[in-house]
């Protein structure tokens, strides 16, 4: 008796939706992206920490450089840099003459590699220089930054379409 490999690379009997077979299979809303591109969410994480360090530039009463306004930036890059990192990654490989779907899946697990990897680097460089950081400034803006994944899920107006 032969057991059912998912990932047997002999049986090619795979066949291939046509459109009118996926808009039966999946219906017309499940096709379509809900964000045309992911430079969206990029975006809105930009914007995110740049309005967070204005509002405690604000509310502080202090123009200038201060610890909480970095910790709040440098919690802010530690979601973006990565995001931006992972985004180019998958771009890339979209783009690449010979795209495979076999090659996307991987370009997805080495972004995420990648995203974790930049993370810890980020981290470990803001430990060494800027000990004076807010540790709890910097892990709330990371967290909140990170969370503009789901804006565009969440929102439902024409700025992510």
């Amino acid at each position: 008796m032969k057991a059912n490999n998912l990932y047997n690379d002999d049986e090619k009997d795979v066949k291939a939706l046509s459109r009118a077979e996926a808009l039966a299979l999946f219906g017309q809303e499940r096709l379509h992206p809900k964000i045309k591109s992911p430079w969206v969410v990029v975006n809105a994480q930009i914007i995110l920490t740049g309005a967070l360090c204005l509002l405690v530039t604000v509310f502080k009463g202090q123009l200038g450089v201060n610890n909480l306004g970095i910790s709040i930036f440098f919690g802010g890059i530690l979601g973006v840099i990565p995001t931006i990192a992972f985004i180019l990654l998958v771009e890339l490989v979209k783009r690449s003459v010979s795209f495979k779907p076999q090659l996307f899946v991987r370009a997805m697990i080495y972004g995420e590699f990648i995203k974790v990897t930049l993370t810890i680097t980020i981290i470990l460089l803001v430990i060494q220089y800027f000990p004076n950081l807010n540790w709890l400034a910097f892990l709330i803006t990371y967290i909140i930054v990170v969370q503009c994944y789901w804006l565009p899920w969440v929102v439902k107006n024409k700025i992510f379409k």
